[in-house]
């Protein structure tokens, strides 16, 4: 595993594991989305690239819902644009 990836991972487990500790779960929610985007990263190079963008497309949707959950606009706004591209 590449050292920024494994930077990313290590720091998104961190943050989820201290989200679930704290009983933050929309922070907890955000990691956990996170951890996923990671894992799909990891996954590129030996799953189909089709696999890998419709898992991405099902993460953005989750991303959506959590980024309208939380009020976030700009966000909402931004998860819109990466889903209809």
């Amino acid at each position: 595993m590449c050292a920024l990836v494994d930077t990313q991972m290590g720091d998104s487990v961190e943050t989820l594991a201290e989200a679930v500790a704290g009983q933050d779960a929309p922070e907890a929610r955000q990691a956990a989305i996170d951890v996923a985007q990671t894992t799909l990263d990891l996954q590129l190079r030996h799953q189909p690239s089709a696999e890998i963008d419709l898992a991405r497309f099902d993460l953005w949707a989750r991303q959506l819902l959590v980024d309208a959950d939380a009020g976030d606009a700009a966000g909402v706004t931004g998860d819109v644009t990466v889903l209809v591209r």
